[in-house]
Parts: C-alpha cells; structure tokens; sequence
C-alpha cells in the first residue's frame, strides 16, 4: 500500500512536470491514443519508483522514463 507521503511527492511531481512530458509524448507520437498510454505509463514507473525507493525524483528523471517510454513504442 501506498502511503500518504509518497502520494504527496507523487501528486507535486505530477503536476510540476505533467505539461512538458506531454508536450514531449505529443511532439513524438501521432496517435492520441498512444500519447494518453504513454503518459500513463511514464507516471505509473514514476509511482512504482518513488514507493520502492521513497527517493526524490527530478523532473530530468522524469523526461528521461519519457523518452525511454516513447523510444519502446516505436521498437
């Protein structure tokens, strides 16, 4: 289970990096559809990685599981 204080880092995670990874995920996806499950999955690796590790994570981390995500979708 998830605790409150990882939540909290989540949700001020979230929406500090949220417009820039979908501007990211947008500017190198063409499928709407893709871009929304991509997003989600980059979000989700960050919730797993943040109530594993209970470390901070910077928005660079962030781009960079972006990045990664968007390079699987098109292997």
């Amino acid at each position: 289970m998830i605790n409150q204080e990882t939540l909290k880092t989540f949700d001020e995670l979230y929406y500090a990096t949220y417009q820039d990874i979908l501007k990211y995920v947008v500017i190198n996806c063409s499928n709407i559809e893709d871009v929304k499950d991509i997003v989600q999955n980059v979000y989700l690796d960050v919730l797993k990685k943040l109530d594993k590790n209970k470390t901070l994570i910077s928005k660079a981390y962030v781009m960079g599981i972006a990045k990664n995500k968007v390079k699987d979708y098109y292997r």
